[in-house]
């Protein structure tokens, strides 16, 4: 006797269980694509602070969404991790990369967008 389909069954409703999509539907759930934008220069001038505005675009439905910082200088700080739109101050010259993580109901990143951002010195 095969059990192929059950085996099956099983291991989706596991699936669905272990990454937070048990009792709503898998396909408003899950996110088809996210963007976070193309990389960027920027100017920098020491007497003028350097900022620059990221914005997430996600098809789909996400829980929640959280920047981070990947690569780049200490010492800047984003206007909020946990929005779709965030703003980054303090920028110096240099070389930086900037993550956004689309997170399921459990937490569990899913989905993820980098942008680089190279700041260079203009006087």
């Amino acid at each position: 006797m095969k059990q192929p389909l059950r085996k099956t069954v099983v291991f989706f409703a596991m699936l669905l269980f272990a990454t937070g999509y048990a009792g709503s539907s898998f396909a408003q759930a899950v996110p088809a694509s996210i963007s976070v934008g193309k990389d960027t220069i920027l100017a920098y001038k020491q007497s003028t602070p350097t900022s620059i505005d990221l914005k997430a675009t996600i098809s789909g439905n996400p829980a929640s969404v959280l920047w981070s910082k990947v690569t780049g200088a200490a010492g800047l700080s984003f206007s909020s991790t946990t929005s779709m739109v965030t703003s980054i101050s303090g920028l110096k010259p240099g070389f930086y990369s900037f993550k956004c993580d689309v997170l399921n109901v459990s937490g569990i990143s899913i989905l993820s967008d980098i942008i680089n951002v190279t700041v260079v010195d203009y006087q």
